[in-house]
């Protein structure tokens, strides 16, 4: 995949700034979808997955085109894994 860093290669994230705004596009998304959520059973897979994913550092996904709380928007039915990794919601 395109989107994995080489080998060794330390990821930086979006930063402070990169990472509000990815959020508040997250957050615009879920509002737009009614607030809807996945079931407990799909939250559970897609934060299964990020837990395997290098670009997970502490709850939060350093891709630059993510930075959201993993705890948040995994839980939310509008988001999607910027890697594509998460299991559609139903």
């Amino acid at each position: 995949d395109s989107d994995l860093p080489p080998v060794g290669e330390k990821i930086k994230g979006p930063g402070i700034a990169k990472s509000a705004t990815n959020f508040a596009r997250a957050i615009a998304n879920h509002v737009k979808d009614g607030a809807r959520k996945v079931s407990k059973k799909i939250y559970r897979a897609r934060l299964e997955e990020c837990d395997k994913c290098v670009f997970q550092k502490k709850n939060r996904c350093s891709h630059m085109k993510c930075g959201c709380v993993l705890t948040k928007k995994a839980r939310w039915s509008s988001e999607d894994c910027p890697i594509g990794r998460w299991p559609k919601a139903k």
